[in-house]
């Protein structure tokens, strides 16, 4: 005991005439099988030349019986059973005393996967962590290597220098699989607000901003403005303001800068006539 030993998932024709493990009193065949992964086994013997019987346990010709059927598919028998990765045993009996040819076959498993996370942007200098995933994964390589910060874990801080397709490879008892995702790399947006300027009180001056590899601009404060979500909207403030001029791009990041208005009063004087 055993007669076989394999290593699932896998399909072997045979036939009970064999030794005898005394669990329903005929000729049958014993099979050690290693599980290389955990999930749903199915043991099945349909299509089988007589009336069959199955046991899946724990032990050979003993042990827990974890799961058995005796008429399946027709005469035949199969069972499914949630097992972890380990070492079991399937006894191959006659119903009753007979005797034959059978196929047994075992499959299932939890397959392996990979989820690589979704695509994402970031500005030149910048790191994100990856969300990498799968599942009955022993490990996990990404490729290629550069601006990782770990290419052999499921988050890794990518920080690439250009825009960069990662593959992610992951590999269980059960196989492997593959997932890809972009991190595009835009370039770090600039700000510029112009120079100072001096108004005259309820005045008003348009201001100069200008701005590269952007996607929204913003000014703050907002009072005073025509629009702060232009690069050069009408400021009328009703005393010395500093304004800020921030660039924003896709990847998330900005660029700031200043500028500074001051208003000023003037009074004209009346000389009295004689």
């Amino acid at each position: 005991c055993p007669d076989y030993t394999f290593t699932a998932p896998f399909t072997h024709a045979g036939s009970t005439a064999g030794d005898d493990c005394n669990l329903r009193g005929g000729a049958d065949r014993t099979y050690q099988v290693s599980i290389p992964c955990s999930g749903n086994w199915t043991f099945s013997l349909c299509g089988s030349s007589f009336d069959t019987y199955i046991y899946v346990s724990t032990g050979c010709c003993g042990g827990s019986v974890l799961a058995q059927n005796d008429d399946w598919c027709g005469l035949s028998s199969e069972v499914t059973v949630n097992l972890a990765a380990g070492t079991y045993y399937v006894d191959v009996e006659p119903w009753s005393g007979g005797s034959g040819s059978y196929n047994l076959a075992v499959s299932g498993g939890s397959t392996t996967t990979a989820n690589a996370g979704a695509d994402v942007s970031i500005c030149q200098g910048q790191g994100i962590t990856l969300n990498g995933s799968g599942t009955s994964v022993n490990t996990y390589t990404w490729s290629p290597t550069n601006g990782l910060s770990n290419p052999n874990i499921a988050n890794p801080v990518a920080s690439p220098g250009t825009t960069t397709t990662y593959t992610l490879t992951t590999s269980g008892n059960c196989g492997t699989a593959t997932d890809q995702m972009v991190v595009t790399v835009t370039p770090s947006p600039t700000a510029n607000a112009g120079s100072n300027a001096t108004l005259c009180a309820g005045g008003n001056v348009q201001l100069n901003g200008t701005a590269s590899n952007y996607t929204s601009v913003s000014w703050s404060p907002t009072n005073g403005l025509s629009n702060p979500n232009i690069l050069n909207p009408t400021a009328s403030p009703s005393s010395t303001t500093t304004y800020t001029l921030t660039a924003t791009s896709g990847g998330g990041s900005g660029g700031v800068d200043q500028s500074s208005l001051s208003t000023n009063t003037y009074m004209a004087g009346f000389g009295q006539g004689d």
